[in-house]
Order: structure tokens, then C-alpha cells, then sequence
């Protein structure tokens, strides 16, 4: 399973949460971003079979902005780490159409949880060459 994981490097949790992603899914090929332009370039190239993009956000006004890339999403599970529980924040789970929402306050191994199951669903089919 391909996952993108956007974290900003302002928050603490993304340490904690690009661990507990790499211990639950040892077999996922991951690919970490911490700035939002270079994500939104890396979405704009063909996406290969990536299965979840993750997106940790620091701020309400963060989350706005991965609101603009929705369009660039759209063929992909999205998983929303929220930083407040207010109700502007909380609405954008909503709006992105998000297959999971959760809060900094909360537990993150609920989002490897999600993506263990996601990963089940999608499982990893080796390539042969003959």
C-alpha cells in the first residue's frame, strides 16, 4: 500500500505519528511531505497506486489550504489529524469528504488502526518480471 503523509513540522504528534505508521505498517511504501507547496506538486504528477494521504495539520488556516487541493484528491482516501475541535475545523472533514477524522488530542493509533484495515483492503501485490 502507497500512503503520503503530510505532517507540518510545527506539531510534536508528527514525530510520534510517522513512527507509529512505520511500526503498524512495515510493508507500506510511505512518502512523507512537510511543506504544503511540494505535496500539491507531488499530487499533480500520476500517483501510481497510492491507496491514503494522511494530513497533519497545525493550524485551521493549514487546513484550508489542503481544502484547495481537494480537487487533487479526489481518487484517493483521506484521513484527517485536525488540530482544534472547533466547529470551522471540524467541518472540513466533512467538506474533504474524508474517510477518517480525528484530533491532535486524540489517540493516533486510531489512524493506524484506519490505515491497517485501509491496507487490508488494498493489499500489496508483488511485481514479477519474467
Amino acid at each position: 500500500m502507497k500512503v503520503i503523509l503530510y505532517e507540518n513540522s510545527e506539531t510534536h504528534a508528527g514525530v510520534s505519528l510517522r513512527r507509529m505508521i512505520e511500526d503498524g505498517l512495515p510493508e507500506a511504501d510511505i512518502s512523507f511531505f512537510s511543506s504544503l507547496d511540494r505535496l500539491s506538486d507531488r499530487l499533480r504528477r500520476p500517483l501510481h497506486h497510492v491507496s491514503v494521504a494522511v494530513f497533519l495539520m497545525a493550524s485551521g488556516h493549514e487546513g484550508q489550504k489542503v481544502k484547495s487541493m481537494r480537487t487533487l484528491l479526489e481518487d484517493i482516501r483521506t484521513i484527517l489529524v485536525l488540530p482544534d475541535r472547533a466547529v470551522e475545523t471540524a467541518t472540513l472533514g466533512i467538506e474533504m469528504k474524508a474517510s477518517f477524522t480525528t484530533y491532535m488530542d486524540s489517540d493516533l493509533q486510531d489512524v493506524v488502526s484506519v490505515l491497517q484495515k485501509i491496507s487490508r483492503q488494498h493489499p500489496i501485490i508483488p511485481i514479477r518480471i519474467h
